[in-house]
């Protein structure tokens, strides 16, 4: 298992330092969500996010993107990975992200501001399943926002891809998936209360 930071990692970045790079990213795979959920995410994080952040979609289909400031990325075509899994190709080196990474999900709503959880300084961030409805079950991760600096946690990439089939045959989602390879996640909706 990979060390998420748990509880003794700083939550937040220090104040006296200058914030590293940061790059909001997002997968759109398949047909389920248009470009339109890409360029209403951007325009959400732009509204609400203070600080320069580049906006990166991982994508197999980038019409519709264009001109929206969006950098569409081609996903891997020869990858194992497919649907949600494909999330674990952007902790690859071949993902070419640097600095903080704000991971977000296409069906999610940016509605208020974040630079804070931009400022979250911990190892690795991502959301708990308590509370929510749709999971149906308590101390698990979700990984509809995910928070790491690039090039730390490839092995999460790795291993799967290594291993595919094994582990696909034995685990249903990229979240449980996360939940066994890393440690200690701090969870974001704690860190920041109210805010996710």
């Amino acid at each position: 298992a990979l060390d998420g930071g748990g509880e003794a990692a700083p939550a937040r970045a220090s104040a006296d330092a200058p914030p590293p790079p940061l790059t909001v990213a997002c997968v759109k795979w398949g047909t389920k969500y248009s470009s339109e959920y890409v360029l209403r995410l951007a325009r959400g994080v732009r509204r609400h996010l203070r600080r320069d952040a580049a906006f990166v979609c991982f994508t197999d289909d980038a019409s519709g993107l264009e001109g929206g400031g969006v950098d569409a990325r081609a996903l891997p075509r020869e990858t194992p990975l497919h649907a949600w899994w494909l999330k674990a190709w952007l902790f690859s080196a071949d993902a070419r992200l640097a600095g903080r990474v704000l991971y977000i999900d296409l069906d999610t709503v940016v509605v208020g501001a974040l630079d804070e959880l931009a400022g979250f300084g911990g190892a690795f961030g991502t959301l708990a399943t308590d509370g929510m409805v749709n999971e149906r079950r308590a101390g698990g991760y979700n990984s509809s926002v995910m928070m790491w600096t690039a090039g730390e946690f490839d092995a999460i990439h790795a291993r799967l891809r290594d291993d595919f089939e094994f582990i696909t045959a034995h685990i249903y989602k990229f979240d449980h998936w996360l939940e066994m390879v890393v440690a200690d996640a701090h969870l974001l909706d704690a860190v920041f209360p109210g805010q996710i």
